[in-house]
């Protein structure tokens, strides 16, 4: 401290010299840092972290931005870090060499804003242009550091901001850390991490698949589905088990209530009408609250059906109904999909808030036996006594429909009609339907 005391420059202190023209902002010279990111940061989290540390830096104290990026372990940004205060004590000493300011033993305290200090320090504009010109040259050094950041997280980082599911990190990191500490590290989470890299690439998109009236022969409406594209070939997106088991069903639900949204606007542009969409939905999203309100606010003003398997019945059926309920007074409907594949409580048809049956292939499969076929035909009997809508899925052929008709379903989907397509061929679909 003795050292700190004493002049580097006539009439300057080491102690001014290093706060008034070394670190702006705090160590480091946060300032600059904090003007980089928020100049190229898509992460919502640096970017509030920037924003929040702004009325600190201005006095010199950099904690909040130090810990809350972090910078000291952070391979991108540690090297600037170090790297701006030894370029500006380079500068500095060098200007300050040749007499261009003078001083006059002004003492001023550490915590004195950058500009201020430099005018009170050199009792000179001057002094504060240096100030300016030497932050400037910081956020500069840093911006690269802070695009090299942003794009080493992308396949976490930005997955998460493209969804607007930053408030949901958290929560989804809880469960990702707790998958990788007890499962297959190596395999899954590679899996994983493919995952989101696809997603992050646009190669995770939605096809549509058509419903049609048994009645009419008109089209009802499109089922959503996960498709992967890649090298111009066409995936089912194996990975969402894997997806499931790391508890981050939620931000795949969120990217298709999204993305679906997106579809719609863009099919509004070509024909008014647009049919019902249903998508397909995990029984965690349906839990959450928030999700809820998310889909509401994303979904209510277009006509919109959410699907949830069968098997979710038999968990947290209380809080799924009541959320069911309220996503019905939104004018979203609810069908209960895949009924018959999987074990579930009967008595709960009886209370669930859904309009909509959908029954699963694995029943039809086996419509050409006796016992098949008395199965299928009392399932939909008891069903629509129930006034429940039914929907038959994995219809491929003539004889298949004819079943469906004396069994009077009343929406068919299924091979028979189409495969699931891409959005452009599902509007071509629809319009030439």
């Amino acid at each position: 401290m003795d050292f700190y005391k004493e002049s580097i420059f006539a009439g300057l202190p080491y102690e001014h010299f290093f706060s008034a023209f070394i670190i702006f902002g705090g160590a480091g010279s946060t300032i600059s840092l904090i003007i980089a990111i928020l100049i190229t940061s898509k992460d919502r989290h640096a970017t509030l972290i920037a924003k929040s540390s702004i009325p600190f830096a201005i006095f010199n104290i950099n904690e909040p931005i130090i810990y809350g990026l972090p910078i000291a372990l952070n391979k991108n940004y540690i090297l600037p870090f170090l790297l701006v205060p030894i370029i500006n004590f380079a500068l500095s000493y060098a200007l300050l060499t040749f007499g261009v300011f003078s001083f006059h033993n002004v003492d001023i305290p550490w915590t004195t804003p950058a500009l201020l200090s430099g005018y009170l320090l050199t009792d000179s504009l001057m002094g504060s242009a240096w100030q300016a010109l030497l932050i400037i040259l910081g956020v500069f050094i840093y911006l690269p550091f802070a695009k090299k950041q942003l794009t080493a997280h992308a396949s976490r980082e930005e997955f998460y901001d493209k969804l607007s599911l930053v408030e949901k990190l958290s929560s989804n990191s809880g469960s990702y850390n707790s998958f990788l500490q007890y499962q297959n590290i190596s395999i899954e989470a590679e899996i994983i991490n493919a995952a989101l890299k696809d997603i992050n690439e646009g190669n995770l998109i939605l096809f549509y698949q058509p419903q049609i009236e048994l009645k009419s022969g008109k089209i009802y409406g499109f089922e959503a589905l996960l498709r992967l594209i890649k090298d111009g070939k066409i995936y089912a997106p194996t990975f969402l088990s894997t997806i499931e088991k790391a508890g981050l069903e939620e931000i795949i639900d969120m990217w298709v209530v999204r993305q679906v949204k997106k579809d719609i606007l863009n099919w509004k542009k070509i024909t008014k009408e647009i049919p019902r969409i249903s998508i397909n939905l995990y029984p965690k999203t349906l839990v959450n609250s928030k999700n809820i309100y998310n889909i509401i606010q994303e979904l209510s003003n277009y006509n919109v059906s959410i699907e949830i398997v069968e098997k979710a019945l038999s968990h947290n059926f209380e809080k799924i109904n009541t959320n069911l309920a309220k996503l019905k007074q939104a004018g979203i409907y609810s069908a209960i999909d895949d009924f018959g594949s999987d074990q579930a409580n009967l008595s709960l048809l009886g209370v669930i808030n859904t309009e909509s049956i959908k029954l699963d292939k694995s029943l039809l499969d086996h419509y050409h036996t006796k016992k098949g076929s008395i199965l299928y035909q009392s399932s939909c009997k008891t069903l629509k006594n129930m006034n429940f809508h039914i929907i038959a899925e994995g219809v491929e052929n003539a004889e298949q429909l004819n079943f469906m008709k004396k069994c009077k379903v009343d929406v068919i989907q299924g091979w028979y009609y189409s495969r699931a397509l891409p959005l452009n061929k599902a509007i071509e679909y629809r319009v030439s339907s």
